[in-house]
C-alpha cells in the first residue's frame, strides 16, 4: 500500500517513522507467545531478562538507561495500517525500518587511505578483527520507539573514534538528533559536521524526549509513548537541556569520508575495520531477516528485497569463513536483546549488494569539559597503551591508533598512494586560523595544535608525524 492510499487521519494519529526501536512487550505478535497481553505498565517482564555483563564492563557510560515503556497495543493494531508499521524486532525491542527515500551526505569527502592500517600495502589484512576485543567499541544502545538509528549509530561511530583517541567517553546521540530530527543519513552527518557534540553524562539519551524532538509528524514515537513529535519549542525545560547541551560540546565532528557503495567495496571497508575504525553504514533492510527470530547464532540470514526500507548501523569487525568470504560485525542500536548482547553478522555478499551508503568519521577534542581516560584490558594504570611488534623494517606502531607509520612520513605525505595527485600538505602557519590553531593535514579546517606545535592529521595527533 503507498502513502498516498492511507487515509490521511490514521498517518496523523500513527505515525510512519523510520527504523525506530524500543523496549516494549516480551510478547507480540512477531512469533512470541501471547500477542500484546503484557506491557511493562503492567509490572515485571515475566521473563526476568536483566542487561547482560557487557554494559558493566570498563569503558561503558556508568548512566542506567532511561526505560519509557511503550503502548504495546496501539503498535500492533498498526500492523497493515501504515507503510513500515513497527515489528517486535527481538523481544522486548520494537523497530520501523525507515521508509523514507535514501539521502547521502551532501558535504561528505573522498575517503583516502591515509594513516590507516598497512596503507603502504605492506602485506595482506587479518583474518579477522572485532573491535570489541580491542576495547574501542562503546556501549550498545537502545533507540526506543523513535526512527532515529541514524542518530544512534552516528554517535556510535563516533564513540569509536573517542575510544581510539584513548577516552571512554559517549557520545549524545540525543544531542546529535537534536540537530536534524528526520530519519535521514544524510542529514545526521550534514548537520552535525563541524560542530560540537555533547557527551551522554550532559544530555542522557531518553526515547520520550527523542520523540519530541522529531521534526516529522509521520514517526510512530507518537503512538508508542503518547507524546507530540515537535513539541521541543512548547517545552522550557526541553529547549534549555538544548541549550545546554549546544554550550557544552566536548566532541566534533570534524569529516566524514564517503566510501564506495553500490556496490560496496569489501576490502575498502574490511581495510578501514583493520585499522581500528569503525564504518558507519546505512543497509537497504528485508525486516523479517532482521529480526531476533530469523538470527542463528546472531547471523543475519542472507535476504531478498524488493522494498526501499533501511537501516543505519555500524561495522565494527569481521571475520572469515571457511570458503574465503567475510562476515562483518554489527554494532546495532536495537538494545542488548538483539543478536550476540546487541551484535550481529552479516554477510560480504548483503554488504555489497544492499549498502546504501558507507562513511569513515573523524573526531576532535573540542574543549568543552574534561574526558575520562580509557585503561586498556591489562594495562596497570600509569602505563603506556601497549604496543605490538608486527610492523615492517623501518616503521614503528603508533600507541594510540594502532597504525604502522614509517619514519619520516611528513616529507612524503604528497606522494602516498591515495593521496590526489599534487596535493600539498597546507603549511602550519598558512593564514585565516587563529592563533594556536592550523589547518588540519587532511580536512583542510582549522583546528588546535598538536604537541610540539605540529598539525593534527584528520582530527588525530599522530605523535610518530611530529
Amino acid at each position: 500500500m503507498r502513502l498516498s492510499q492511507i487515509p490521511l487521519l490514521a498517518l496523523l494519529v500513527a505515525g510512519a517513522g523510520g527504523c525506530a526501536t524500543g523496549p516494549s512487550s516480551r510478547y507480540s505478535a512477531q512469533g512470541y507467545a501471547n500477542p500484546g497481553q503484557w506491557s511493562p505498565q503492567f509490572g515485571p517482564s515475566p521473563s526476568g531478562w536483566s542487561p547482560p555483563a557487557q554494559q558493566a564492563q570498563p569503558g561503558f557510560f556508568p548512566l542506567q538507561p532511561i526505560f519509557r515503556p511503550v503502548n504495546v497495543p496501539a503498535l500492533l493494531a498498526l500492523q497493515g495500517r501504515v507503510p513500515c508499521a513497527p515489528r517486535e524486532v527481538a523481544p522486548g525491542t520494537w523497530a520501523t525500518f525507515d521508509c523514507a527515500p535514501f539521502e547521502a551526505l551532501s558535504r561528505a569527502i573522498q575517503y583516502i587511505p591515509f594513516v590507516r592500517f598497512n596503507f603502504l600495502a605492506a602485506g595482506p589484512l587479518p583474518a579477522s578483527v572485532d573491535h570489541r576485543s580491542e576495547g574501542s567499541e562503546g556501549p550498545i544502545k537502545d533507540q526506543g520507539a523513535v526512527g532515529d538509528c541514524t542518530a544512534v549509530s552516528l554517535s556510535t561511530a563516533m564513540d569509536n573514534a573517542v575510544r581510539r583517541m584513548g577516552r571512554r567517553d559517549v557520545i549524545s546521540a540525543l544531542h546529535v538528533w537534536s540537530r536534524y530530527g528526520v530519519p535521514i543519513t544524510g542529514k545526521a552527518g550534514d548537520s552535525n559536521l563541524d560542530k560540537a557534540v555533547a557527551v551522554e553524562e550532559t544530555w542522557q539519551y531518553d526515547p520520550v524526549k527523542a520523540c519530541k524532538l522529531v521534526r516529522s509528524p509521520m514517526d510512530t514515537c507518537t503512538t508508542a509513548y503518547g507524546v507530540s513529535s515537535g513539541s521541543e519549542a512548547f517545552e522550557p525545560a526541553l529547549k534549555a537541556e538544548h541549550a545546554t547541551a549546544d554550550a557544552s560540546g566536548r566532541y566534533k565532528l570534524t569529516a566524514v569520508e564517503q566510501l564506495h557503495a553500490k556496490p560496496a567495496n569489501i576490502a575498502e571497508i574490511a581495510g578501514v575495520l583493520a585499522s581500528g575504525d569503525d564504518v558507519w553504514i546505512s543497509f537497504t533492510v528485508n525486516d523479517q531477516a532482521w529480526m531476533q527470530r530469523s538470527l542463528q547464532n546472531a547471523v543475519i540470514p542472507d535476504y531478498d528485497t524488493v522494498e526501499d526500507t533501511g537501516h543505519a548501523v555500524t561495522l565494527a569487525g569481521y571475520r572469515t569463513l571457511s570458503n574465503g568470504t567475510k562476515q562483518f560485525l554489527i554494532h546495532n542500536s536495537w538494545s542488548a536483546r538483539w543478536g550476540d548482547n546487541g551484535y550481529g553478522w552479516i554477510s560480504e555478499a548483503m554488504v555489497a549488494r544492499y549498502t546504501r551508503a558507507a562513511y569513515h568519521v573523524r573526531v576532535a577534542d573540542a574543549g568543552g569539559g574534561g574526558s575520562s581516560p580509557v585503561q586498556p584490558p591489562g594495562q596497570a594504570p600509569g602505563q603506556a597503551p601497549a604496543t605490538r611488534d608486527d610492523c615492517p623494517a623501518g616503521e614503528a606502531k603508533e600507541p594510540v591508533f594502532g597504525t604502522c607509520i614509517p619514519a619520516g612520513l611528513p616529507q612524503g605525505l604528497p606522494g602516498l598512494p591515495g593521496f590526489p595527485s599534487g596535493t600539498q600538505a597546507p603549511s602550519p602557519t598558512a593564514p585565516g586560523c587563529p592563533a594556536g590553531q592550523a589547518p588540519d593535514l587532511m580536512t583542510r579546517q582549522c583546528a588546535g595544535l598538536c604537541a610540539g606545535g605540529a598539525p593534527s592529521v584528520g582530527g588525530m595527533c599522530v605523535p610518530l608525524l611530529h
